[in-house]
């Protein structure tokens, strides 16, 4: 005989197999209350494991449960208890096999993650390899204020390059003049020796590298590169091995770019419908 215990808590799930309309009771079933019996039926379990695969045998209260007329109800119990064999009764209680099975295992697996959850609720031991990972986050945090500041925009660094120019020139006068003069000698230690250039005195460039850049792009648009190079390496904790070969694939990417937004603004030819035709005006032209 099966005991209702109150303190059974509910089943949250159960099984539900894709073939269960097919089992052979549940078939004998369908014969007779067709498919509104298998609804009384799934109606039935989902108040069976609400009250953990057992519960009290009174047809007034499931129906209640399950917003159905009671009569009904109870002949369908009754059926299912003594016809088809799908639910099980003592005459007190009445309980699915299947369902109780199914909060033997559930339980099972509560009571043991109990267990596990009780074994595991001392003091945890800090280990060299947690020591790292708390490391390592602090390590991200503390970059990531850094990594969120955006790249500057080409605008910014066009702006704070050209005052540059505005703000020295007679640095560049002078150096104009030494070139014309030929006074600056341009020997192999000097075209490679790199020199500091930027914001941040932090890109590096060579004599003639810096005159390559020039000549592909003007004084103002290469310091603009320069500066915009020199901020980002700052705020994002970067280094190239080549700060050249950088402003030059920056230059080429914003050239592309350019191209591809002057193409998509590029207004499309407008279409002109042709002239509608009428069937009627070729046969009158014909007649």
């Amino acid at each position: 005989m099966k005991k209702l215990n109150d303190k059974e808590s509910p089943l949250f799930y159960y099984p539900h197999y894709i073939t269960a309309s097919q089992e052979p009771k549940i078939m004998r079933m369908r014969v007779d209350y067709k498919a509104k019996g298998y609804g009384y039926y799934n109606f039935i379990c989902e108040f069976l494991a609400s009250r953990g695969g057992i519960a009290e045998y009174n047809p007034k209260v499931v129906a209640k449960a399950i917003s159905e007329e009671p009569r009904s109800v109870a002949k369908f119990l009754d059926d299912c208890i003594n016809l088809y064999g799908i639910f099980q009764s003592d005459g007190s209680n009445f309980w699915s096999e299947e369902l109780v099975e199914h909060a033997k295992i559930v339980r099972g697996r509560s009571e043991k993650n109990s267990e596990n959850g009780k074994k595991n609720t001392g003091p945890r031991k800090t280990n060299k390899l947690r020591t790292k990972e708390l490391e390592d986050f602090e390590e991200r945090e503390f970059f990531s204020d850094r990594l969120a500041i955006a790249e500057p925009e080409p605008s910014e660094c066009l702006a704070v390059a050209e005052q540059s120019v505005s703000d020295c020139p007679a640095i560049l006068k002078e150096k104009e003049k030494e070139k014309a003069n030929g006074i600056i000698s341009y020997s192999s230690d000097r075209l490679t020796e790199k020199k500091p250039y930027g914001q941040h005195q932090n890109v590096t460039l060579s004599d003639a590298e810096y005159e390559t850049l020039r000549t592909m792009f003007g004084e103002v648009e290469l310091l603009a590169l320069i500066t915009r190079l020199s901020i980002y390496k700052v705020r994002n904790n970067k280094d190239y091995a080549s700060d050249y070969t950088t402003i030059k694939l920056w230059a080429q990417n914003d050239q592309r770019a350019k191209s591809d937004t002057s193409m998509m603004l590029k207004p499309k030819s407008e279409f002109i419908p042709k002239q509608a035709f009428s069937i009627w005006d070729e046969q009158e032209a014909q007649a």
